[in-house]
C-alpha cells in the first residue's frame, strides 16, 4: 500500500542468494563442530612418528621426505610430475609453520629428478642422492591419519613403493598400515666434514659411511651452527647455495662454493672453533625497517584520529506554530498544529530575547470564492522563545520588557501555512494558499 511502485527484481533475488550462500558456507562448520574435532581424525601421525624428534636430539637435525597425495601430506609440498604424487620435506616431524611452502629451491628440485631417474632404473642407491640433502627417513602416506583413526584410503602411486623397495640403501620400517617408512642408511647430517677428494655423490663410500654421520657443527639457534672443525677438510652444508651463509674459523672467514651441484661447500685449511650463520642481505633489512615504520605510522594516525574531539552538537531551535485561519461561519473545529522543529548549526544559531505577539483579531486578508468575500481572522497564541517565558506567563515580580527594548529585537517570524475550511472535507483552489 505504501510502496505502489515496488517490484520484485534482481536486487531482491541477489540478497536472497547471498543469504543462502552464507548459510551453505556455515553449514559444514556447524556440522563439524558437534563432536569437537571439526571433521578431523582424533589422532595424527605424531602418535606413530613421535620418535623422529627424539632421534634428532641424539644424532642431530635431519630431514624427512613425505610422498603421497597432496591432500594427505601433513606439510605443504610440490608435485613430483606424475600428476598424482606430491613431495615435501620437513626438519624432523613437521610443525604448523610447515603448512605453508615457498618456491622450490635447487636442493628440493633434486628430489623429483632423483625419483624419476630411480623409477627408470638409473639408480639402485637412491639413498645416496637423498642423503646429501640430509634426508634420513622417507614416508609414503596412504591415509589422512594412521590406523585406527582413519579408514578412508587414497593409496600412493604403485611405482613409488616399487621404486623405493628396490633400492639398496633404503630399509623399510614397519610402523602402521596407513603408511610405509624407509630409513636411509646413506644419510648425511646437515653439516658434515668430508675429505677433499669427495666432489660427487658417487664418491661417497658405501656402505661404510658411519665416520661421516657425526654432525660437524651443532645447531645454536635459528640458521646458526657452532662447533670445531679439523684442518684440511671440506665442510658440507645441506642447504641450497646462498652467499648469505658465512663460515668463521678461529675468527677468520672461509670462502664458500657450490658442492654436489646445489649445496654450500667450504674448504677448511686450519682447525679451530667455527661458527656458521646466515646473514640477511642489506636489502632485506631495509625492507624490514620500512615495513616497521609504516606500521608505526599507521598506528600513530589511528591513535591521533581517535583522539580528535567530536564536533559540538547542533542547537535545535523551535519554530512557532503556524496560526490557523478558519472561515467565518464555519462549523469546522479548530485543530491545534504541532510546532515544527528545525535543526540549526551551532555557529548560526542566534539567541532571541523577545518576539512581539500579533494582535488578536487582526485582519489578514480576504478569500474570494464563489463571489463571496469572507473576513479572515487569525487566532494567535503568545509565542514562546528559547530561554524566556511568554509575557503572560512571566513571574509576578518580573516586569515586561519596555518599548525601547522591544524595538531593538530582530523578530524571526515563522512561515504561515494558511488554509480555509468552509464546512466541508474537500479544499478548493481558493481555500489553500
Amino acid at each position: 500500500i505504501d510502496l505502489p511502485g515496488y517490484r520484485f527484481g534482481w536486487r531482491q533475488f541477489a540478497s536472497l542468494a547471498a543469504a543462502a550462500g552464507l548459510f551453505l558456507a556455515v553449514l559444514p562448520l556447524g556440522l563439524g563442530s558437534f563432536n569437537g574435532h571439526w571433521g578431523m581424525p582424533s589422532g595424527g601421525y605424531d602418535r606413530v612418528l613421535g620418535f623422529v624428534d627424539d632421534e634428532a636430539a641424539t644424532v642431530g637435525p635431519f630431514r624427512v621426505l613425505w610422498l603421497g597425495s597432496a591432500d594427505l601430506l601433513p606439510v605443504a609440498g610440490w608435485p613430483v610430475g606424475d600428476g598424482v604424487t606430491s613431495y615435501a620435506t620437513s626438519l624432523g616431524y613437521p610443525s604448523v609453520s610447515a603448512l605453508w611452502s615457498g618456491p622450490e629451491s635447487e636442493a628440493t628440485q633434486r628430489i623429483p629428478s632423483a625419483l624419476s631417474t630411480a623409477r627408470a632404473g638409473g639408480y639402485n642407491r637412491l639413498g645416496q642422492q637423498l642423503g646429501v640433502l640430509g634426508v634420513r627417513y622417507v614416508v609414503v602416506i596412504d591415509r589422512l591419519a594412521p590406523v585406527p583413526f582413519e579408514s578412508a584410503q587414497d593409496p600412493a602411486a604403485a611405482w613409488i613403493d616399487a621404486t623405493l623397495g628396490s633400492q639398496l640403501d633404503l630399509a623399510e620400517v614397519e610402523l602402521n598400515g596407513a603408511m610405509r617408512v624407509y630409513r636411509n642408511t646413506a644419510w648425511l647430517p646437515l653439516t658434515v666434514e668430508l675429505t677433499p677428494d669427495v666432489s660427487e655423490v658417487s664418491d661417497l663410500a658405501f656402505p661404510d659411511t658411519s665416520a661421516a654421520r657425526t654432525p660437524a657443527l651443532t645447531a645454536a639457534g635459528y640458521q646458526r651452527f657452532e662447533g670445531s672443525l679439523d684442518d684440511e677438510v671440506v665442510l658440507h652444508v645441506a642447504h641450497s647455495f646462498d652467499p648469505g651463509w658465512e663460515l668463521m674459523v678461529s675468527g677468520q672467514p672461509v670462502a664458500g662454493g657450490v658442492g654436489f651441484g646445489f649445496a654450500n661447500r667450504y674448504q677448511v685449511a686450519t682447525a679451530g672453533p667455527a661458527t656458521l650463520r646466515y646473514a640477511s642481505s642489506s636489502t632485506y633489512q631495509v625492507v624490514w625497517v620500512v615495513q616497521l615504520l609504516a606500521w608505526l605510522a599507521l598506528a600513530a594516525f589511528v591513535v591521533r584520529y581517535r583522539a580528535r574531539p567530536w564536533p559540538e552538537a547542533a542547537v535545535v531551535a523551535p519554530i512557532a506554530a503556524a496560526p490557523v485561519r478558519v472561515s467565518e461561519g464555519s462549523a469546522a473545529p479548530i485543530h491545534s498544529v504541532a510546532p515544527a522543529v528545525r535543526t540549526v548549526p551551532a555557529e548560526l544559531a542566534e539567541p532571541v530575547e523577545h518576539v512581539e505577539p500579533v494582535e488578536h483579531g487582526a485582519r489578514t486578508g480576504l478569500d474570494e470564492r464563489n463571489g463571496r468575500q469572507d473576513s479572515q481572522r487569525i487566532d494567535v497564541e503568545s509565542l514562546r522563545v528559547v530561554g524566556q517565558a511568554a509575557p503572560d506567563q512571566a513571574a509576578p515580580d518580573q516586569a515586561a520588557p519596555d518599548e525601547a527594548a522591544a524595538d531593538q529585537v530582530r523578530p524571526h517570524p515563522a512561515p504561515v501555512d494558511e488554509f480555509a475550511l468552509d464546512g466541508g472535507d474537500e479544499l478548493g483552489e481558493g481555500e489553500r494558499r
